[in-house]
């Protein structure tokens, strides 16, 4: 009724492989997802730039607020 023979948890009980070679099967990969080089490429720039991103934000908003809202003097990166 539920998969048949051994059912659904045959696929969770089954021993995992790894593969022989690993340079071999990334080149194989490779081979399918080559069409895709340019997008592949943006998204690894974007993830970096969206990273680097979330660690300069709380810093400059920080140095906003310091600086501009509640201005003092040991505080901001300038003299006045």
């Amino acid at each position: 009724m539920m998969g048949g023979l051994g059912g659904p948890g045959r696929m969770l009980n089954t021993e995992v492989q790894k593969p022989k070679n690993v340079l071999a099967t990334i080149a194989r990969f490779w081979t399918y997802f080559y069409p895709y080089w340019p997008a592949i490429v943006l998204t690894l720039i974007t993830i970096t730039a969206s990273a680097q991103l979330q660690v300069t934000a709380p810093e400059l908003i920080g140095q906003a607020v310091d600086c501009y809202l509640f201005p003092r003097a040991d505080a901001c990166w300038y003299t006045y």
